[in-house]
């Protein structure tokens, strides 16, 4: 239910740089320490007013992702154990970006459900944040993941509406300000999985936002796979499209058939 034009997914050119351009070592901090735990730790000391992006590359799988300059970002290692080559890239103009640096480096002991347990730059959420403290209350007397996953699961398809203003109007490189979202009770499909995710992330349960199609929505849209770790396999929610349903008083059933869904990308 939202355009696809998230810069998170094209970069229209990476332009070959010139020797000059390149980063120097010191410009770009680079940890693998928790690349077990399916996290790349970094920071771009630079300076720069210019966009910075970080491609993430295994095999032919590629990620791209905002980055801030002078600030610590946690990038997930989604696509498991392997070679990655990750690459900072500067904005040149419009949609084009040169390559700054690149770093390739091994990844293993990564379990499926390792990424999606911690912040990261899609879903971007802090512990002083008020989905954090939401999902505190909503679970308070959770006794078990599945608990958990009812209770937010709940107040996010009963509480929040759809904004159809924003999906007509979304820009590239939106990325949902989870908080922001939480006290409007309103988004686009993006936002309700975005929340989704941050909330449960938050108390503990691996969350995914996926992107890509669903079998009962046209257009391109965002949904969650909720890791259960007692029965050891995801699950696949909906709260956009249950919210809607719920509105007009049918009975949606929380659990959906992952055959539904063509995931293109997870975050």
């Amino acid at each position: 239910m939202f355009k696809k034009l998230l810069s998170t997914l094209v970069v229209a050119a990476v332009l070959a740089a010139p020797a000059a351009s390149y980063a120097a070592p010191s410009d770009w901090t680079v940890n693998t320490a928790k690349t077990a735990d399916g996290v790349l730790e970094m920071k771009v000391n630079l300076s720069t007013t210019s966009k910075l992006k970080v491609l993430v590359q295994k095999g032919d799988t590629k990620y791209y992702y905002d980055v801030q300059s002078l600030a610590d970002e946690s990038i997930p290692l989604q696509m498991g154990d392997g070679t990655y080559t990750i690459a900072l890239l500067k904005n040149v103009s419009g949609t084009s970006y040169t390559r700054l640096d690149t770093k390739t480096f091994e990844a293993t002991g990564i379990q499926s459900f390792e990424p999606y347990m911690t912040a990261n730059p899609i879903v971007d959420f802090a512990a002083e944040d008020n989905v954090v403290a939401l999902a505190k209350k909503l679970t308070l007397t959770a006794k078990t993941d599945e608990e958990k996953i009812k209770a937010i699961y709940t107040y996010v398809s009963k509480s929040f509406s759809y904004d159809y203003n924003r999906a007509k109007t979304v820009q590239s490189g939106y990325v949902p300000d989870v908080d922001a979202v939480l006290a409007a009770n309103a988004g686009i499909c993006y936002d309700y999985s975005a929340v989704m995710a941050a909330m449960l992330r938050s108390v503990g349960v691996p969350a995914k936002v996926n992107m890509g199609y669903s079998k009962h929505i046209a257009e391109y849209h965002a949904w969650n796979e909720v890791y259960l770790k007692s029965a050891d396999k995801w699950i696949t929610l909906d709260t956009t499209y249950d919210s809607a349903y719920l509105k007009a008083g049918r009975v949606v059933s929380m659990i959906k058939n992952s055959a539904d869904f063509t995931v293109l990308k997870s975050y």
